[in-house]
């Protein structure tokens, strides 16, 4: 059928002239890029004005169809042809007017490109068909594109949509099968809508029961795997947990179709989630893990990843038993481990924590193997934990260490705030009460006022809240300034409506202001009188101390000498 002959066809059914039919074409081929001809639009328009233009020519057909690569947010009509490569589940929700509603969807691969195919209601039927399965070819016919909630652009089957199975009039040698191919985890991140991965378990965490917001009961559990490239995260969700039954910390493991998402508690790192698709087994063959072997303890500060270094043990804290999140009680342990250029903290967590906590001792020269970098962000400086995989030796060699730093004091009990005292007689964690000078200006290269996205719910940041109930997020601040009372000088931390108070402004005020240098001087020389709690940063070789504010109050310093002097004249 010919141009002209759609043209004809068209004129004669619905009473429209050439020229308006030329119209609804350039804006069609517009739609779609200017990615089909005249006749693949045609052909289009044609059907959305249900005019019958049945034909043979089947190059017109495959013309229509787009490539996965060419789709963008707000294309329309979409035809679409490639193989089933992924199946999630189908979700069931109640609709505001109380209806009830399902949406399924699957990953569809044409060899340009995976796209993300969303059904609704009755459409979602065909996800459970027995023959569609992986590497069957579907159709999609009339779909919408939009942008998901991940980020990717993604096509939905709407009410005029269609969707074919095993359709018959296309070459299936033309669309490539689906092999699976398992990448380097260092490969997991933004673009990737799909990844299959290697590697060896080094954290299997219990699993966490939670309620949602409808009453159900839901679980969820993690596991860390590691290859030679870096280490992620994989999380399963419900009936997936089973999917790990039986398997235990250094089990080497493959994992198949597993969905890249940014990881919850660092929005610059990318963990995996499991999904009805995904596939778990044990790898017979070891797969070979290449850790780095740094030689001085600085250097560590520029790795991540999976490491191993020499030093000699220079403190050890106590073996203590903390609370988790999920009221899990465990042990824990930290100690430093130190040569000539610096020391680091590293922790070992359950029984970890136990079995060391009986063989460390001070000045034990030893051999850190595989123990996991990661970033303290309270002290912008990395420490390490020891993991499942990890293993200390001692070692036969003279290592040079910094001083020792000691982690126990004598000073005020934890409730004191009684007295008001010099900044340099703190020489304990605990609570005290001070008085000083902001004596520093702000360093803004340093996060010394620093504005984030934060519940309303539980007051912390975005990516790491866990409440149900997701609100508008609202912005809060931190603000960290040098306070001096001519004793000595400590950095005070202010959080959240402190450090609102103290600007005198509002987070979300002062994250739209253009003049920062003003916020900056408005509070330099202020004098305040400061309640909160110190705690030693022992990160440093001398025994220094921050001081997280709990409440202050701004003292008028000419009131003061006032009251000074009343003071003494009483004695008179």
């Amino acid at each position: 059928m010919t141009t002209e002959t759609y043209i004809n066809k068209i004129m004669d059914e619905t009473g429209l002239t050439p020229k308006e039919i030329q119209d609804l074409v350039n804006e069609k081929k517009a739609e779609l890029k200017g990615l089909i001809s005249d006749e693949g639009a045609l052909l289009i328009i044609a059907k959305e004005l249900m005019v019958d233009v049945k034909t043979q020519e089947k190059e017109y057909l495959n013309e229509i169809d787009l490539k996965v690569k060419d789709i963008s947010v707000g294309m329309k009509n979409i035809t679409l042809t490639g193989r089933i490569s992924e199946i999630y589940k189908i979700f069931t929700f109640n609709r505001s007017d109380g209806t009830e509603g399902k949406v399924g969807s699957f990953l569809l691969n044409d060899g340009s490109g995976a796209i993300k195919v969303v059904l609704w209601d009755d459409d979602t039927k065909i996800l459970k068909h027995e023959n569609f399965i992986k590497n069957e070819v579907v159709r999609i016919l009339n779909a919408y594109a939009k942008k998901g909630r991940d980020g990717f652009v993604e096509v939905h089957i709407g009410k005029f949509g269609k969707i074919i199975l095993s359709p018959d009039d296309i070459d299936y040698n033309l669309i490539p099968k689906v092999t699976e191919s398992y990448i380097n985890i260092e490969k997991i991140g933004p673009g990737l809508r799909s990844a299959s991965i290697k590697g060896k378990v080094i954290r299997i965490t219990p699993i966490s029961e939670f309620r949602r917001s409808d009453g159900s009961e839901g679980r969820v559990r993690s596991i860390s795997i590691m290859d030679s490239t870096g280490t992620t995260r994989v999380v399963f969700w419900n009936e997936d947990i089973d999917k790990i039954k039986g398997f235990k910390v250094g089990d080497n493991i493959a994992i198949t179709q597993l969905t890249p998402r940014v990881n919850n508690l660092n929005s610059d790192k990318y963990e995996v989630v499991v999904n009805s698709s995904s596939k778990v087994s044990k790898v017979k063959d070891p797969i070979e893990i290449k850790t780095e072997i740094v030689n001085n303890i600085d250097e560590l500060q520029k790795k991540d990843n999976i490491v191993s270094f020499k030093g000699v043990i220079t403190s050890i804290d106590d073996l203590r038993e903390v609370n988790l999140k999920s009221s899990e009680k465990v042990a824990v342990l930290s100690f430093q481990v130190s040569d000539e250029t610096d020391s680091i903290r590293i922790t070992a967590w359950r029984e970890n924590a136990i079995k060391l906590s009986k063989s460390l001792h001070i000045n034990q020269t030893v051999l850190l193997k595989d123990v996991k970098i990661r970033n303290n962000e309270r002290f912008n400086r990395k420490e390490t934990t020891f993991l499942g995989i990890s293993d200390i030796r001692n070692i036969d060699e003279e290592i040079k260490a910094i001083k020792p730093k000691n982690s126990k004091f004598v000073g005020p009990s934890s409730n004191s705030t009684d007295k008001i005292i010099t900044i340099e007689s703190i020489n304990s964690d605990g609570f005290f009460e001070i008085k000083g000078n902001i004596v520093k200006e702000l360093d803004l290269n340093k996060n010394e006022l620093f504005i984030y996205d934060a519940c309303p719910t539980c007051s912390r940041k975005v990516i790491n809240c866990n409440c149900e109930v997701k609100k508008e997020p609202e912005k809060r601040m931190i603000l960290k300034v040098i306070l001096d009372d001519g004793t000595a000088s400590i950095r005070a931390t202010f959080f959240g409506d402190n450090a609102e108070r103290l600007l005198g402004m509002k987070a979300y005020e002062v994250a739209q202001t253009m003049d920062m240098e003003k916020i900056i001087k408005r509070i330099a020389g202020k004098y305040l009188k400061v309640r909160g709690k110190a705690i030693l940063n022992d990160f440093y070789e001398t025994n220094t101390y921050d001081f997280n504010v709990i409440d202050f109050e701004e003292i008028n310093s000419n009131q003061e000498v006032n009251d000074l002097l009343q003071e003494i004249q009483s004695f008179d």
